[in-house]
């Protein structure tokens, strides 16, 4: 049932970037957006995990890699075939 909870928000809060997106054209929107959308589950201080890894040095870091956090098994194997947390590949989760 936990699991399913996850699964539930996670797809909502998804579902929720499209529509937040364009009003993150500026650092303040920006700030607010994430705290709506992303900030349900992640924070951006080093070593504080949420729901969610903590997103502090996500750029440039290989999916599913920081010791101190219980990834899925997706997560796990999503640096498979060069994948990892680019700009480009954040920049797409975030727009």
């Amino acid at each position: 049932m936990h699991r399913l909870l996850i699964v539930l928000t996670l797809t909502a809060a998804s579902a929720a970037l499209p529509l937040t997106a364009a009003r993150a054209q500026n650092a303040d929107n920006g700030k607010t957006v994430f705290r709506q959308v992303c900030g349900i589950c992640h924070t951006v201080v080093a070593g504080k995990n949420m729901v969610g890894p903590s997103l502090f040095g996500v750029a440039g870091r290989k999916s599913g890699s920081l010791p101190d956090f219980h990834y899925s098994d997706a997560m796990k194997n999503a640096n498979r075939g060069g994948r990892g947390n680019s700009d480009r590949s954040i920049s797409g989760k975030s727009a």
